[in-house]
């Protein structure tokens, strides 16, 4: 509870040739400062975001433990690809897309993924077993400036 301020009020009232001032207290909360009410509402998306985290977590964790007994029969493979370029705009990314397309073909794509609360459009490609194939791989396609990710 915010500690509360006392603040006098003037009530001028003329009657006639007369002339009073009446003060009544009057009671004011005091007013947050900006980097207060700033710190609060980073705070408080935070702990959303971890909620979050911590309800797909658990749901996660409850699926794994489910399938825990198929995965230790059937070991999952590796995905890497190669990414190319990543961008919040859309027309960027489409535009890199063609030129990834003239170079690799039709294997390229774009996928898209949410990054503090704005969405990022990646140019990806391929879908290799190694990570070295996959570098391997983006040498020969003539991109300098890419990167491997393993998705799965």
């Amino acid at each position: 509870m915010p500690v509360q301020q006392n603040i006098e009020k003037s009530v001028n009232t003329n009657t006639g040739n007369d002339f009073t001032i009446e003060t009544k207290p009057v009671k004011v909360a005091p007013q947050k400062k900006y980097f207060e009410r700033r710190a609060k509402t980073k705070v408080s998306v935070r702990q959303k975001r971890a909620t979050n985290a911590n309800v797909a977590a658990s749901s996660q964790s409850n699926n794994a433990q489910a399938s825990n007994a198929q995965a230790s029969q059937i070991t999952d493979p590796q995905i890497y690809v190669i990414q190319f370029y990543a961008s919040p705009s859309q027309s960027d990314a489409e535009q890199w897309l063609r030129k990834v397309q003239n170079k690799v073909g039709n294997k390229a794509y774009i996928s898209t993924q949410i990054v503090r609360d704005q969405v990022w459009y990646r140019v990806r490609c391929g879908t290799f077993s190694t990570k070295e194939e996959a570098t391997v791989a983006a040498r020969k396609y003539g991109f300098s400036q890419s990167w491997v990710d393993r998705i799965r």
